[in-house]
Formats: C-alpha cells, sequence, structure tokens
C-alpha cells in the first residue's frame, strides 16, 4: 500500500503509514516533505527510526553534511528501545570514523557499544583507524577486512588510503578500490575514490567509465562530485566523462558541520 501512494495522501495517514511513507517513498533530496512528515509523527521510537533511515541514506550516498544535520534531530528524542538505540550509535560511531574524529570516536566506544558478530567489520575498521601510530595492528585489521568483507565501503576505502604510503605496489590502492568496485559496483563511495585514484595514476579512460556509471546512477550525487572535483589542483583531460576540456581537477569532498556526541536518553529497562 505504501508504495502506491502520492504524496497529496499523507493526511490520510496513520503514524506507522507515515513511517513507512518516509523511508520508502520520500527522496533524500527532498528534506521538506520529510520534515512535513517528522512533525505529523508523535510517536518518540518512529520518529526516531524515520531519523536513523534517513541518515543512513544520506550516509550511504556520501551526503555525510547533510546526513549530520538530519542525525540532530536525534537529541531530543529519548530511545527506550535498547536494539535501536545501538542502530543509532553505530551510525554516529560510522560518521565520527567518517570525519575522522579519532578522539571522539574511542570516546563514544569506551561507554560501552556492544559489537557483536554483525559488526565484527566495524570493530576492525575503528580498531584499524585507532591505531593509526602502530601500523602492524592497523595494517592486520585492514588485512581482514580485505579478506572478510569487500562489501564494507567505508573499510575498503580505508584501507586503500592506509597501503597507499605503506607499500612498494604503486597500485595497491587502485587494486583494493576495484575489488571493492567488483563487489559493490552502484557504492557512490567506492565509485567516487575509484574514480579519484584512476585519476591520480592517469588512468583517465577507467575514470571516465566510472563517472558515466555515477552519473547513470545517481544524477544528483554526480552533480555534487562534479562541482568538488571542479575546486581542486590537479589538471587532467575528462572530455568524454564532463565535455568541460583541460579543468582543474579536485581529489578531495568537503565535508563540514561538527558531528552531534551529545548523550541521548535512554529510558531505564
Amino acid at each position: 500500500r505504501i508504495l502506491l501512494l502520492e504524496s497529496g495522501m499523507i493526511n490520510e495517514l496513520s503514524e506507522t503509514e507515515l513511517y513507512g511513507y518516509s523511508r520508502y517513498k520520500v527522496s533524500t533530496g527532498d528534506s521538506q516533505q520529510f520534515n512535513k512528515i517528522l512533525e505529523k509523527i508523535s510517536s518518540d521510537e518512529l520518529r526516531a527510526r524515520a531519523i536513523l533511515d534517513r541518515t543512513e541514506k544520506l550516509f550511504r550516498l556520501d551526503h555525510l553534511t547533510e546526513a549530520i544535520t538530519v542525525f540532530k534531530k536525534l537529541e531530543a528524542i529519548p530511545i527506550s528501545d535498547e536494539k535501536l538505540f545501538q542502530s543509532i550509535s553505530l551510525l554516529e560511531l560510522r560518521m565520527l570514523a567518517a570525519r575522522r574524529e579519532l578522539s571522539l570516536l574511542a570516546k563514544q566506544i569506551n561507554k560501552g557499544f556492544k559489537f557483536d558478530g554483525l559488526h565484527s567489520a566495524d570493530k576492525k575498521y575503528f580498531t584499524a583507524l585507532l591505531s593509526v601510530s602502530d601500523t602492524a595492528k592497523a595494517r592486520t585489521n585492514f588485512e581482514w577486512i580485505l579478506k572478510n568483507n569487500p562489501l564494507y565501503e567505508d573499510g575498503m576505502i580505508a584501507a586503500a588510503d592506509f597501503f597507499r604510503d605503506r607499500t612498494t605496489d604503486k597500485l595497491k590502492a587502485y587494486k583494493i578500490l576495484s575489488e571493492a568496485l567488483h563487489a559493490n559496483p552502484a557504492s557512490v563511495k567506492i565509485l567516487k575514490n575509484y574514480i579519484r585514484e584512476a585519476m591520480r595514476l592517469g588512468f583517465t579512460d577507467f575514470a571516465s567509465v566510472a563517472l558515466d556509471d555515477l552519473r547513470g546512477n545517481l544524477h544528483r550525487e554526480l552533480d555534487g562530485f562534479r562541482a568538488d572535483l571542479l575546486k581542486g589542483a590537479r589538471r587532467l583531460q575528462l572530455d568524454v566523462a564532463f565535455g568541460v576540456g583541460d579543468d582543474a581537477l579536485g581529489l578531495g569532498l568537503s565535508l563540514g558541520t561538527e558531528l552531534l556526541t551529545k548523550p541521548r536518553r535512554v529510558a531505564p529497562g
């Protein structure tokens, strides 16, 4: 039923249906409609789940700043469901890791996050990042991710960054990102990092193909990525991909905004 609804029908929906509508029908680009629906939901749990779902979608699409903005809406919501609280806490850890806010990452982990078997890759990833001064330990944890979970986007990207400057194999980072892209060809994060690495190595044909994939999958994401690329310092030819000629292309995405780290309230069990 939810998938068949039109936006003009939201006033007729129950709170549970409103949550489903926000999860499945509201695009990541329509913050106005999401906020309108959120205002109609009085249940703390459903509001929190809607915010969590939207934050996760934005984070997967590499819209970290927007994801953090939405995530901050959780600040005033008491969370009584322990499983939901753990999901929220894990997402916060992932965003802190993405921003390389390592002191805050360690602080939040030390508050007692429970890593179960489903989150082994997260634990290895966080441990590797926090072991940056212990190269051997970081290497061991990144190698575990490479061997056991090539679908884990953030871990694969961080592994590529780690090995790029710590091996004589100049193609190591490219190989890691190629494997990640093969395992997860629709990943916006992997595509962007693969493109940067391919450009760095002068593999402009491969970069162009990946840019076409990014365009085909996510027009909105490509527009933002193109703007970031055109800011930077390197000059490379990508006429096929962009039709912009010999433009200056940068290799970084600006991130901004501080992450919400204030403790959320959990009702006693």
